[in-house]
């Protein structure tokens, strides 16, 4: 056999054996000895199936190959044992050696070790299968998510009929209003679940803090060579999105010189990417979301008009937390499961003195403030409920005033006209809205209700 081609063979990892019409092993190098039970010197004479078994039967392919020279057998994916013990995976392949200065034709056999080959294969295989058992149990989950916007105050309950008829239109473009931390996200991820079969893209865009010069290239995407470091092309998050949702978060920050193209892309589903004339088109809906007033931004001419009314097909405005009344107990005692499973902590609930402060609590932050102080008070809680203590809640004017303030006169009171009044104030201070002055007053929703009709407060 050429030296030469046994350099190069050794110096792959490639083991290999001359082998006569006998099957016997004349000539072989140290890669070829490695997978042999027997060791290295006991190969000379020895026939290739006594030392590698596999081979076994083989005889009458071992003399097709002999005068067929052009033909070679392979043996893939060997499972084997090493010489230490270890787990090998090796290919087998025979080919014809024909040598011009030997009569008897040989026969050269390879052998390959593609252990870590096979290995990261299997690991693919492995990965392919848990993604297909995770896709099975998220279409289970997606089904959850579709029913948790939590609550059942009138404005939930009307905001989850909207969300069910919205999803049955999934070309309709929606806008979502409301405060910061109103659940803006969540609503758009419930109609994208509602809306498309398992496995359709939901692609999120925070208009905001992507910064001004990258965020178109980040949305209809770019050719190479558009623009300085462009070294090749990129499909941009509308291509992405194709099939399923575009959500744009923050839609009221964007640049005015972006919002053309937006309403172009908006009206016809068209784009072209940066430096390029090719137009694309995809199928997505899109779902915008904001806590500016864009009416007035189109006032003050901060937001297109003509965007802003190609946005507000279908309007949907979040209502803040302060507005929800007992939802807010239902929230807090979802958070407070959340995190009893995260921390392995048994708190059963809340105190009713913590009920009571979390109801007379503005909520500035709406969900996520209220979603934070439970994670703060579940880290700190020791009792079987939280208390008021392990609320980080400021202590609200009523609290501070009511008991060093008010003295019952010598005269007494007529605790009815006192009552009324405390009603008609909690109704001034909450702008009208009674699930708000029911938490002023530390009262239920319906209770608010049985005293307003009592006293025919309207």
């Amino acid at each position: 056999m050429d030296q030469f081609i046994q350099k190069i063979l050794t110096e792959q990892q490639v083991g290999f054996a001359v082998i006569d019409r006998q099957m016997r092993v004349e000539q072989y190098n140290d890669v070829f000895a490695r997978f042999i039970q027997s060791g290295e010197e006991a190969a000379n004479g020895k026939r290739l199936d006594e030392l590698y078994p596999e081979m076994v039967g083989l005889e009458e392919t071992l003399n097709a190959l002999l005068e067929s020279p052009e033909q070679s057998f392979e043996l893939p994916c060997v499972n084997r044992q090493g010489l230490a013990g270890e787990m090998c995976f090796l290919d087998f392949k025979l080919n014809s050696l024909r040598d011009q200065a030997e009569a008897e034709p040989r026969l050269l056999f390879m052998v390959a070790d593609k252990t870590k080959q096979y290995q990261m294969q299997q690991q693919l295989v492995q990965q392919k299968h848990e993604l297909l058992l995770l896709r099975s149990m998220l279409g289970s989950q997606q089904k959850f998510l579709a029913n948790s916007i939590l609550g059942s105050s009138p404005p939930i309950v009307q905001l989850k009929e909207l969300v069910q008829k919205v999803a049955q239109v999934p070309s309709a473009t929606v806008l979502l209003q409301g405060e910061s931390g109103t659940g803006k996200s969540h609503v758009a991820r419930v109609i994208h679940y509602l809306s498309f079969q398992s496995g359709a893209p939901f692609v999120e865009v925070n208009c905001a803090a992507i910064p001004e010069n990258l965020l178109e290239a980040e949305l209809f995407g770019y050719e190479k060579g558009a623009f300085t470091h462009a070294v090749k092309a990129k499909k941009g998050l509308i291509e992405e999105a194709d099939g399923g949702t575009l959500f744009l978060d923050e839609i009221g920050d964007t640049p005015l010189g972006l919002q053309a193209k937006l309403l172009h892309f908006l009206e016809t589903r068209k784009f072209r990417r940066l430096g390029s004339n090719q137009e694309r088109s995809v199928q997505v809906r899109c779902i915008a979301a904001t806590n500016h007033d864009l009416q007035a931004a189109v006032a003050e001419k901060k937001f297109r008009e003509d965007l802003y009314y190609r946005l507000n097909v279908v309007n949907l405005t979040l209502p803040p937390l302060r507005d929800l009344g007992e939802d807010i107990i239902t929230l807090a005692e979802h958070f407070i499961k959340i995190y009893n499973l995260d921390f392995r902590k048994r708190v059963d609930g809340l105190h009713p003195e913590g009920r009571r402060r979390l109801l007379g609590y503005a909520w500035p932050g709406n969900v996520r403030e209220l979603r934070n102080v439970i994670e703060r008070a579940m880290i700190f809680c020791e009792m079987s409920e939280i208390n008021p203590a392990d609320l980080a809640l400021p202590v609200t004017m009523t609290e501070e005033a009511l008991p060093s303030s008010f003295r019952l006169p010598e005269t007494g009171v007529q605790l009815e006209d006192l009552e009324k009044s405390l009603l008609t104030q909690a109704l001034q201070l909450a702008q009208g809205k009674k699930a708000r002055a029911a938490a002023l007053l530390g009262l239920s929703r319906d209770t608010f209700r049985y005293r307003l009709e009592k006293f025919g407060i309207e």
